[in-house]
């Protein structure tokens, strides 16, 4: 094939992919095929919200861009040596805006105040906890969109989902999981990450909250932290944190 050729030859080859091709029946291959070859993908991705890029491509298809996404950052790409660019489609005939009005517009949607070093230790404790629980091989996913407060429906902010598919967490042991000194722990860790880490969110006007499966086969947790977006919902200190 001509990139495979082309590659031999240590050209480099750029894609341009429609992130949802990769889902079509019949090109489950695809994704391998980027890897094994080692090109550099640009990729569209419409618009960072839902409404938006499924009113341009149809619906559904936002969470299969997600899909996508994820395929391809599990097989290296975005990370490293595997390049992976992102192109923003705008809403009809006309150009993108300049990149640093594009990242005003990113930084509006998902920015959130609060203290960087706390708000580091968050989801330090989370990736750390996550890593430990996972086999060989395992893989943790981290998403994150606008949302509202759980509470009221009504504070705007950001939502950040950690998910991995290690060894879950029982019912029992889930509604303990944010009391101090307790662990599942068996060699290390003395029980303060995730009690640390509910008392800076909720000092930060936020929340956190997790659900798990130990059930063998299809074990895994999603832990899901929002934070508001502006320094008036914060309760102690007024830093700005861009996501």
């Amino acid at each position: 094939m001509l990139v495979e050729r082309a590659r031999a030859l240590g050209r480099k080859v750029i894609v341009r992919c429609n992130l949802t091709v990769t889902l079509e029946p019949g090109m489950d291959w695809l994704v391998e095929f980027y890897r094994r070859t080692g090109v550099d993908l640009v990729c569209s991705r419409p618009c960072y919200t839902a409404e938006n890029t499924d009113r341009q491509r149809g619906a559904g298809v936002f969470d299969k861009s997600i899909t996508a996404l994820n395929q391809l950052n599990a097989a290296g790409f975005g990370r490293g040596r595997l390049r992976l660019d992102l192109v923003y489609n705008p809403i009809g005939a006309t150009l993108p805006p300049p990149q640093a009005e594009l990242e005003k517009q990113y930084r509006d949607e998902l920015e959130i105040w609060g203290l960087e070093g706390e708000l580091r230790q968050v989801f330090a404790n989370q990736i750390a906890n996550a890593i430990y629980a996972m086999p060989q091989n395992g893989c943790v996913t981290i998403r994150i969109r606008r949302s509202k407060s759980w509470s009221n429906g009504q504070c705007p902010g950001t939502a950040v989902s950690l998910v991995d598919n290690g060894s879950g967490i029982s019912q029992e042991s889930l509604t303990k999981i944010f009391d101090p000194f307790f662990t599942t722990k068996q060699d290390v860790g003395n029980g303060l990450g995730l009690w640390i880490t509910h008392d800076i969110v909720t000092r930060h006007g936020g929340s956190i909250r997790a659900r798990s499966n130990a059930r063998p086969g299809a074990s895994g947790t999603i832990f899901t932290t929002f934070l508001p977006h502006h320094e008036g919902n914060i309760r102690e200190g007024n830093i700005r944190a861009g996501v």
